[in-house]
């Protein structure tokens, strides 16, 4: 039979599919102002410029890694020819030790340089990814969070008329 209009057991009018997309989209526009649990504030602008600072970093281990790539293949392709430079040379040859060659010296030293230079921009852009990934999360689940309260604090007539499906349907595609 027939029930009672706004009753629990109520079948919900599906022809008002408009009227509940609007009022769930009203419920999910951002009407209070951001605090520290909401996207935006501070706590997240802080995290947000901490992975701009790690990416400046990450550049700067990459242009380094390229850097130390150059000296290394000199040596590679002509051994003496780092010594002919005034300032490298010098410092070079204060480092040489009496029982090696030079050049020896010089080719493992700056091939320690190179491997170091390019492990070290590895980890940091291992650390940048894990870091924008943990970002990316956090703020997705924020966001979701912030839209579940929403939902949740819709009037009693809202939540009659409206099925979960529906509601996870709207906030999911729209």
């Amino acid at each position: 039979g027939a029930s009672l209009p706004g009753s629990f057991f109520s079948k919900p009018s599906l022809t008002s599919a408009s009227r509940w997309a609007r009022a769930v989209s009203t419920a999910l526009k951002p009407s209070a102002p951001c605090t520290s649990r909401t996207v935006g504030g501070r706590p997240w602008r802080r995290r947000f410029w901490g992975l701009m600072a790690l990416s400046l970093v990450a550049s700067a281990s990459e242009v380094l890694s390229i850097g130390s790539l150059l000296p290394f293949l000199i040596v590679l392709t002509d051994p003496q020819a780092l010594m002919g430079w005034p300032v490298v040379g010098q410092w070079l040859q204060s480092f040489t030790l009496s029982s090696t060659k030079p050049t020896e010296f010089i080719m493992v030293f700056l091939g320690l340089v190179f491997g170091t230079m390019v492990l070290i921009a590895s980890l940091v852009r291992w650390w940048l990814s894990a870091a924008c990934s943990r970002y990316a999360y956090q703020v997705g689940g924020a966001i979701g969070q912030d839209i579940f309260k929403r939902v949740l604090l819709q009037p009693y007539s809202f939540h009659l008329t409206k099925t979960s499906s529906e509601i996870i349907d709207v906030t999911a595609n729209r």
